[in-house]
């Protein structure tokens, strides 16, 4: 990964939480009071709601798995192309694909 590639994404990940952070200050609300007899209710539409919910769980889960899943078979690839005997091996690969293959 470059400079550039991480300082933009460093940018775009504050951006985003600025937008959704500011969102119901902005305007994004069902009701205009958020008070009612002495007691303080979160009041945010439920598509807000939804689309949160989706964006801040479920696509931070999909790519962590899908991350997961490439270094999964990354690992498993490394170890299809274990040295045979008396040729130099690199360090914990051995534990490495041990613990690649009891996944499989």
């Amino acid at each position: 990964m470059t400079r550039r590639r991480a300082i933009a994404i460093i940018i775009a990940l504050w951006v985003y939480s600025l937008l959704f952070a500011l969102a119901p200050v902005l305007g994004w609300k069902a009701r205009q009071k958020s008070v009612r007899n002495g007691v303080c209710y979160f009041i945010n539409t439920w598509e807000y709601s939804l689309l949160i919910s989706v964006i801040n769980f479920l696509v931070p889960v999909l790519a962590a798995s899908f991350v997961h899943y490439r270094i999964y078979h990354l690992a498993i690839k490394a170890c299809h192309s274990f040295p045979r005997k008396n040729q130099p091996v690199a360090p914990n690969i051995g534990e490495m694909c041990e613990i690649a293959y009891l996944f499989t």
